[in-house]
């Protein structure tokens, strides 16, 4: 068994990037304001391809059989997330509590910025009413007077201008106390708005990088998928003298044809049934001699195997063979069922790989029947893709 891993969805891939890229900034989202690069940033972005590693390879090493492995790997995949988690979720809860801070300066700036526009009326109204008794008769008392309302209605101005410009109050939790008493109108909600208000506080900024982890994780291993490729390989089988006598009285005879028993093909003999294959339609013999190396090897594979003359001697030894059991290239192989040989002549004429589930509806029968016919073929492939078997003929 080969294990590959083979991209299934881009899309993910990126994804799964973005969110780590996402928690290495977080994670190091103090480093340029008020702190130094520590080895404690070091090893928690070491932390990060760890967990996302640990997390795709957890449960394909569980199925495949290598428990320890696999929950080895399960428990670096909690352990790694929840480091990251706690670590990214302190960095949030101090980015939420920095701009809480920065919103109570604002609103300290506001508050004296509409001070200052009270201020500045009050001494407009004062300049005016002056200005009002000043002016009875003209003068230049009057005219001091009418040139000081004029000033403190300038100020009146600027102040305001100010003003407008720090804009309206902000409520770092209004958001928080909107969903607190959202949640709070809940069946079965009996908790007060104001506790409600301080567990979303709490909660939030933690809920949201754990998203993000697990979301990297998941995405990774949906953009990528494991493939385990199972190859048929036939172990040499323990014969007894008898079966290699008889063995070599059938091969020494020459029978041909499927009818009766075949010995191991030569390599021009593989290499003209590839190309066979391959064309999916027939060609003469130069076509198939301008494609393969050797012409020499064309006479054998090409000859019609019909029913085959063959002797008394030649049938004994097959049966015995058969009746024994024998199977391997080094020996003989018996002949196909008609359900492997409908199977095989149905994966010829596809040429491509399909599932076992296809090729049970292909030939209508049940999965465990098309099972039991693949299996029959010495010559068949079969790959695991996640969780579907394709078999091809290799």
């Amino acid at each position: 068994m080969s294990h590959h891993t083979v991209i299934r969805s881009q899309t993910a891939i990126g994804l799964a990037l973005a969110l780590s890229a996402l928690t290495c900034w977080v994670t190091l989202s103090d480093v340029s304001s008020v702190a130094d690069l520590t080895p404690a940033h070091a090893l928690t972005l070491a932390a990060v391809p760890l967990a996302i590693f640990a997390g795709h390879s957890a449960l394909p090493l569980i199925f495949g059989g290598r428990v320890l492995v696999g929950l080895g790997m399960l428990a670096l995949t909690v352990g790694a997330t929840a480091y990251l988690s706690a670590v990214s979720g302190i960095r949030n809860t101090a980015a939420v509590e920095a701009k809480g801070k920065r919103i109570a300066e604002a609103n300290a700036a506001r508050v004296r910025a509409g001070n200052d526009v009270t201020a500045a009326r009050t001494t407009h109204t004062d300049a005016k009413a002056e200005e009002t008794a000043e002016c009875k008769r003209v003068g230049p008392q009057c005219d001091r007077k009418t040139g000081r309302t004029a000033a403190a209605w300038s100020h009146v101005l600027l102040t305001e201008a100010t003003r407008q410009q720090l804009g309206a109050i902000e409520d770092p939790m209004a958001g928080y106390r909107a969903l607190a008493e959202l949640a709070s109108l809940a069946p079965g909600i009996t908790a007060e708005r104001g506790a409600i208000e301080r567990g979303l506080v709490l909660a939030l900024p933690w809920l949201a990088v754990v998203l993000c982890e697990l979301g990297a994780v998941v995405c990774f291993s949906a953009g990528f998928n494991d493939r385990h490729t199972l190859s048929r390989i036939l172990n040499k089988p323990t014969t007894t003298p008898q079966q290699e006598a008889a063995f070599r009285t059938v091969s020494d005879q020459g029978p041909k044809g499927p009818e009766t028993v075949s010995g191991p093909m030569s390599a021009g003999a593989l290499t003209l049934r590839r190309l066979l294959m391959d064309s999916g339609q027939p060609m003469t013999v130069s076509e198939a001699a301008s494609d393969v190396t050797s012409i020499g090897n064309l006479s054998t594979p090409l000859q019609t195997f019909g029913q085959p003359a063959t002797t008394q001697q030649q049938k004994t030894a097959f049966q015995t063979l058969a009746a024994q059991g024998v199977k391997g290239p080094e020996t003989v192989s018996a002949p196909l069922s008609a359900g492997a040989l409908a199977l095989r002549r149905l994966l010829m004429d596809s040429e491509q790989p399909m599932t076992v589930s296809q090729a049970a509806q292909a030939m209508a029968v049940g999965p465990s029947e098309a099972s039991k016919r693949w299996r029959e073929i010495p010559d068949i492939v079969a790959v695991r893709v996640g969780r579907k078997l394709m078999i091809s003929l290799g």
